[in-house]
């Protein structure tokens, strides 16, 4: 489900992505905006996260130099210091493409390697974007 609360002036907007369930191999989305001016030119981008490293449960083991059993003293000291970016959306867009065609937002997190390029969406999620007139 997508919303997006544009301004009066068309300048600024915000749109808010949402799912309940993870679709098993849903490995690309798109974005698509509302209510923008179709000739003026966009920054599109989100808002920066980053995610307790628990959310990975053993895969954290892909990484870790040393193995790492999953809720031990380790994986939790690990967890308090160590906090992974969440991906990265950021691109210049006319509102036209963002309304029509929209964003291809990036790859979904499939447990085979997580970077700034992968987008970590669990059940009930959501995601807040913002689009600003250059």
């Amino acid at each position: 489900m997508e919303w997006t609360c544009v301004s009066e002036d068309r300048t600024k907007a915000v749109g808010l992505l949402m799912q309940k369930l993870v679709t098993p191999n849903t490995q690309f989305q798109y974005y698509k905006a509302k209510g923008l001016d179709p000739d003026a030119d966009y920054r599109f981008y989100n808002r920066k996260l980053k995610y307790n490293v628990k959310n990975f449960g053993d895969l954290v083991n892909t990484v870790a130099p040393v193995h790492i059993k999953q809720d031990s003293l380790m994986h939790n000291l690990v967890a308090k210091f160590v906090k992974m970016d969440g991906e990265t959306e950021d691109c210049r867009a006319s509102g036209g493409m963002l309304m029509y065609a929209g964003v291809h937002l990036k790859q979904a997190f499939g447990g085979t390697g997580y970077s700034d390029a992968v987008r970590y969406f669990q059940d009930f999620g959501s995601r807040l974007y913002f689009m600003e007139k250059c």
